[in-house]
């Protein structure tokens, strides 16, 4: 029953999440109805799957809420970040991180601090690279949506699925 909705989780993030890193590729924007209806799904799947287990039909596995309240913490500290350094990183990054809370409760919290931490050195060495190969001048800002949106996938593959 995991996998169901760890595929269901899935297949939602890579539905919306394409748009959204696109989007925020072209113009370093998050739109909010996009980011509502990822949220808005991700949370649909993990409370189903979190009230099943409640009423007894899925009792091996549960969400991981304190997961969830870990990533509520991380996107507070997003959302104070780009109130104290609006150049570096926007409030859309912190929404978006609300929004992919409930695929962190299907992994647990070590692994999504994982892969929070790889997605950030892998935007870290994107910057350094586009500085080195096509001297791009490094005020120039970095899209942080996608890298976030593959936070989420690589949470549930370090968990094994």
């Amino acid at each position: 029953m995991r996998l169901l909705f760890t595929c269901a989780s899935l297949v939602w993030c890579v539905a919306i999440g394409l748009r959204l890193a696109i989007i925020d590729i072209r113009t370093h924007r998050l739109p909010n109805r996009l980011v509502a209806q990822l949220g808005l799904g991700l949370w649909t799947i993990v409370l189903v799957w979190a009230t099943l287990g409640h009423l007894g039909i899925e009792s091996q596995d549960r969400p991981d809420f304190v997961a969830v309240g870990f990533t509520v913490v991380v996107a507070a500290l997003l959302a104070g970040w780009s109130l104290v350094a609006p150049m570096s990183i926007g409030m859309g990054d912190a929404k978006l991180v609300l929004a992919l809370a409930p695929v962190f409760a299907l992994a647990d919290v070590s692994r999504e601090l994982a892969a929070l931490w790889l997605v950030s050195a892998a935007a870290a060495i994107t910057v350094v690279l586009r500085r080195a190969i096509r001297r791009v001048p490094i005020g120039v800002p970095l899209a942080y949506g996608p890298f976030l949106l593959l936070a989420a996938p690589l949470a549930l593959a370090l968990g094994g699925l």
